[in-house]
């Protein structure tokens, strides 16, 4: 009996074995394939997106190099453009003190103008009265008034 056990056991033993062997078959290696398939996908998928995060990267990275760039030559540009305003500013003010300037020679030339107009005529009347007074008394004899003709009519000879 013990043979028999022994062999049952054994025969038990391959059976169990066999058993497992194709359940491995028929299940577990299938499962595997696929998961290992599976996980092939993903890993290939995974490389995929990593590869294309990178170029990503590298296109924003040089997106912000050019925008860089851009804002380089923004700024030069705008510190060009702010030292010809402040140039310009400068000459405008120079042209204003100057313009300044000559309004206020003119006023004062002006000013001097209207205080002589106004002094000519309070004392004009005066300077009239006191010539005319002057050439009568000078030119009140005839004989003077004859030598006074006769220098004006040489004069006018000597003329023409």
């Amino acid at each position: 009996m013990n043979v028999v056990n022994i062999i049952f056991r054994f025969f038990d033993f391959f059976v169990i074995i066999g058993l497992i062997v194709y359940i491995m078959k028929k299940h577990v290696i299938p499962m595997v394939e696929k998961l290992l398939q599976e996980y092939g996908i993903f890993i290939s998928k995974l490389e995929a997106d990593c590869q294309k995060i990178q170029e990503e990267s590298l296109s924003i990275s040089e997106n912000i190099q050019n925008q860089e760039h851009n804002f380089q030559s923004l700024q030069t540009r705008f510190e060009i453009w702010r030292k010809k305003c402040d140039e310009r500013l400068s000459v405008q003010k120079a042209e204003q003190q100057k313009v300044d300037e000559l309004m206020q020679e003119r006023f004062l030339v002006r000013s001097a103008f209207i205080k002589n107009d106004f002094a000519l005529k309070d004392q004009l009347p005066i300077i009239l009265d006191a010539t005319t007074k002057n050439l009568e008394q000078k030119y009140d004899g005839a004989e003077i008034q004859k030598q006074y003709i006769d220098e004006l009519i040489q004069v006018m000879k000597e003329q023409s």
